[in-house]
């Protein structure tokens, strides 16, 4: 029986393994050697497969399809050709991730069909699926041509097919370009499809008013703004803004100043900046103008405030123009004016603006701050907006500074003004004292810090519950100064980190702390930092994390999860890793499917106006480095259990590579710091986050490795990946500041493995090592750093830690990855001798049993040393959390908020928990 459009899909879910649905394929097309359906089946099945030359027979296949007579009419099936042949021409070039057009062929298709359609609406419904379809593989081409031919079927929405048009051709140049610098070869016609976007778009600003295509409101003007500054072009949309024009002076008696923000916004895209600086200098004159004639300062407060943009386009534009003298004297000249209109800065944004501009020109830096303290030292945004000004004072401006706010807030104490105000004030200076004494001086003893520590406590414990906020800022960072201190002592010194993980763990038992976002986000990563992860989830679920925050914020809970707790926990209180990293990503992908909902609209119902932003947002999710770390996860997580199957990294991943998307917040605490970089968020992780520069490592050092390992067979998949990946050098360099340590150690075992499995294809060149130079030579290699590991375990160690922390289960977690690679390195190395790969037929037997050898010894010194760990942290383990928790003055200092009774339940809870992290590294089998 003949398929059709149902049958097919039906089968592709039948069979979803190639083995059998290339059978089924085969008895099909022993019937019926030229069905449509089942050879396109063929060539989804040939591509799902990925040997060599499988991609050459796919393509082949779809594009004598395209030529068929009588041509194939089936808009789903023409739509599912379109997808697997774009699929199948970049499978032929991995190297090449842009493809503005599945060429000619693959268009002949569409055409032939449109020919055998009798109807204009048929035509016009065939030309709109083409255009979909051609968007959801991003070849802006045939989104072009597909909008040719609609044209000439009588579309009604003629303006939204006119704009349609011109971003059809912007993209598709752009497209062009990036192929002609991925291939070498210049494209003359992406030039020539930049001056038609940029003509068509001129057009419509200069028709008439009574034109159904001209420009006529911010959605126009938006998408213009687009074009022409994509073109770099903004000089010339500036001249056409601000010329007299029908058109320009209806839109700005409407939306002036969004016009202004638009066009300035462009600019400082464009870097135009002597074009940026006399644009905001005209509107800084005129608002200051404006306020000087009408006495008020509410043009003055909106400048601050929604139209802050103005105030950083000029400093940019300033600092980029002139030398560092004329930058400060410009600065100073618009901090002079700025005080003329507002010598008292009574409103906090204007305040903020001159501090702003004080630390720019360096003139009267102490001055402005002391102003501003004056009047906002209450306010919460204080500290906030005083940060970075205050930590690049001078030393002695700095001790002034310092003295001046003690002494405001011992004066309001003193005055018995209004509680509140006093409390916020001396929050804002606790937060002053960590930045002044602490954070910017390296040399602080660690009595000073101790000291701090307690007054924080004790203030923390002082405030009223009606002034949760501060509460909050002080609970904050009292964690954050004893955290300062955990990375000051030695390592093995855990109990100023238990201290702030039992402060925060109490913290947690008032329903009103749990709803600040960043204090359950501290508790999570620093309870993971104590291997402590039945708590860490059971906090991270109070972060309500929903939605667009999974993408943003679930980096803190989800960072290497698989080297520390790869086993779900049943019961009460229980969690399941794997089922919340399936929720990142699930949710990642449900939001690029909403973006896509309304991206891909049909043609004559396209939103032109916000198409750019959606494109970007499908980017930032559909590449996003939160999405491809959980996916890493998963897949460790499967190995760790026993899997015996990866998938091969997939051409959609290998794409997704090359334009990684990092939208994490990487700010989510406040930084109580001096630099730009978030401090606070530096000391409650014990390791960097996962990078880039991590991703592209872990797939070309390690996935490489285990997948060729486990499936022999994708070899060839992960050398062309590892191809690609090695060109982009600007994503591929990486250091070993890229890695937290033990993974800095684990890597030696990887990179011998990679040396075998690719028979020769040398690792990266460390400085502690010397380069491997033969296969004999990296299985020796192997042998010795086995040989490490089983040492280190053999050793006693007398001075047993509280807890056993993340760092000592990510060496365990991952050296256990490790043996199992290395096991099935073995089974890998014999299948090559077996099939006569002259590299491994010359291997010396003895060097590669000596390798398994070690392998084994070194999983059964580990699971020795786990399980007397275990056994030392029942005998010890609860005594020696409640001592850490008590121990010194910072511990007397939390012992007046803490009962003796809270420390012993959170010690029997910390106990447990740790017991069943240690258990699961029981879990992992060699076999």
């Amino acid at each position: 029986m003949a398929f059709n459009w149902d049958k097919l899909v039906k089968a592709q879910r039948d069979f979803p393994k190639p083995k059998f649905a290339l059978d089924a394929i085969t008895r099909h097309l022993k019937k019926r050697p030229t069905d449509s359906y089942v050879l396109a089946w063929k060539a989804t099945v040939l591509l799902q497969v990925d040997k060599d030359g499988d991609a050459r027979v796919a393509l082949d296949i779809l594009q004598t399809l395209c030529q068929r007579q009588p041509p194939i009419t089936d808009v789903p099936f023409l739509c599912f050709i379109y997808s697997k042949l774009s699929e199948a021409l970049r499978r032929r070039n991995p190297h090449s991730v842009t493809l503005a057009s599945v060429g000619e062929l693959g268009l002949k298709a569409w055409q032939n069909a449109a020919k055998a359609l009798p109807t204009h609406p048929q035509r016009l419904d065939l030309w709109s699926e083409l255009f979909i379809s051609a968007m959801q593989e991003d070849c802006w081409e045939d989104v072009r041509i597909a909008i040719v031919h609609a044209n000439k079927e009588g579309p009604k929405s003629k303006k939204t097919i006119y704009y349609t048009s011109i971003l059809a051709n912007q993209l598709a140049a752009e497209k062009k370009i990036e192929a002609s610098k991925a291939s070498g070869k210049p494209d003359p016609s992406s030039q020539i499809q930049f001056m038609i976007a940029l003509k068509q778009m001129k057009e419509a600003f200069d028709k008439p008013t009574d034109d159904t295509i001209r420009v006529k409101d911010m959605r126009d003007l938006r998408f213009m703004a687009h074009i022409y500054c994509r073109q770099n072009r903004c000089a010339e949309l500036e001249q056409l803004w601000t010329a007299p024009s029908p058109t320009m002076d209806e839109l700005r008696s409407k939306y002036d100043s969004d016009i202004r923000l638009l066009l300035i916004e462009s600019i400082r895209k464009c870097e135009n900046w002597s074009l940026l600086e006399s644009i905001c200098e005209k509107t800084l004159s005129t608002v200051f103008e404006r306020v000087e004639m009408e006495k008020s300062p509410q043009a003055l407060v909106q400048l601050c405030t929604a139209e802050w943009i103005i105030w950083t386009s000029i400093i940019d534009a300033i600092t980029h123009l002139y030398s560092e003298k004329e930058v400060k004297e410009k600065i100073e000249a618009l901090q002079s004016r700025l005080m003329q209109v507002q010598p008292n800065a009574e409103v906090r944004a204007v305040a903020a603006t001159l501090v702003n501009l004080a630390s720019y020109s360096g003139k009267s830096v102490l001055d402005a701050c002391k102003t501003y303290w004056s009047k906002h030292s209450a306010g919460r945004s204080c500290f906030k907006d005083l940060r970075r000004c205050v930590a690049q004072l001078p030393d002695d401006h700095k001790k002034d500074f310092y003295t001046h706010i003690k002494e405001t807030s011992e004066s309001l104490k003193l005055k018995g003004d209004s509680n509140s105000t006093w409390i916020r004030t001396e929050s804002n200076v606790l937060a002053f004292e960590y930045l002044l004494t602490i954070s910017i001086s390296a040399e602080t003893s660690i009595e000073v810090i101790e000291d701090f520590v307690a007054r924080a406590l004790k203030f923390h414990h002082l405030v009223p519950t009606s002034e949760n906020d501060v509460r909050f800022d002080a609970a904050l960072l009292a964690i954050v100064g004893l955290l300062t201190l955990h990375k000051k002592t030695d390592e093995n010194s855990m109990h100023y980190l238990i201290q702030a993980t039992i402060f925060v763990r109490h913290l947690m038992e008032e329903e009103e702390f749990r709803n600040f976002r960043a204090l359950t986000v501290v508790s999570a990563r620093l309870h993971l930092n104590l291997g402590l992860g039945r708590i860490a989830f059971q906090h991270y679920q109070h972060a309500k994390v929903k939605e667009m925050l999974m993408d943003t914020v679930s980096w803190v809970l989800l960072t290497r999860i698989s080297q520390t707790h790869p086993f779900d926990v049943p019961g009460y209180n229980g969690f399941s890793t794997t089922a919340e990293l399936d929720k990142v990503i699930d949710t990642i992908t449900r939001m690029e499917n909403r973006t896509d909902d309304h991206l891909y609209n049909d043609m004559q119902n396209f939103f032109y106006d916000t198409a750019l932003d959606m494109l970007d947002l499908k980017q930032k999710f559909h590449n996003s480095i939160t999405k491809q770390l959980c996916i890493i996860e998963k897949n460790r997580i499967s190995t760790l259990r026993g899997g015996i199957e990866i998938d091969a990294i997939s051409q959609d991943t290998l794409q997704g590579l090359s334009k990684v998307s990092d939208n994490r917040d990487l700010n989510i605490v406040p930084n109580f710091g001096s630099g730009n970089e978030n401090e606070t968020m530096s000391l409650v992780l014990e390791h960097e986050p996962a990078s880039i520069g991590w991703l592209y490592h872990y797939y070309a050092f390690r996935e490489s490795v285990q997948g060729s390992v486990l499936n022999p067979s994708s070899i060839l998949t992960y050398q062309r990946a590892m191809s690609t990946l090695s060109a982009d050098e600007s994503r591929a360099k990486f250091g070993k500041d890229e890695f937290a340590t033990v993974e800095v150690a684990l890597n030696k075992l990887w990179y011998p493995a990679r040396y075998v499995v690719f028979q020769g294809e040398a690792p990266p060149n460390e400085s502690d090592s010397a380069p491997i130079k033969s296969m004999d030579q990296a299985l020796d290699r192997l042998s010795s750093e086995l040989e490490i590991f089983v040492d280190s375990f053999n050793k006693t160690n007398q001075e047993r830690v509280p807890l056993f922390n993340e760092k000592y289960l990510m060496r365990r977690y991952g050296l256990l990855e490790a043996l199992r690679m290395l096991q099935q390195l073995d089974k890998f190395i014999q299948q090559g001798i077996k099939s006569k790969v002259p590299a491994y037929a010359k291997l010396a037997k003895p060097k590669l049993q000596n390798v398994n050898l070690k392998v084994k010894q070194c999983y059964e010194a580990l699971l020795q040393a786990t399980n007397k760990d275990i056994e030392s942290l029942n005998a010890h383990g609860a005594a020696l959390v409640r001592d850490a928790a008590l121990k010194g003055s910072t511990g007397e200092a939390l012992g007046t908020i803490l009962s003796a009774e809270d420390v012993k339940d959170y010690a029997s809870g910390y106990l447990e928990s740790n017991r069943v992290a240690l258990k699961g590294v029981l879990q992992v089998k060699l076999n």
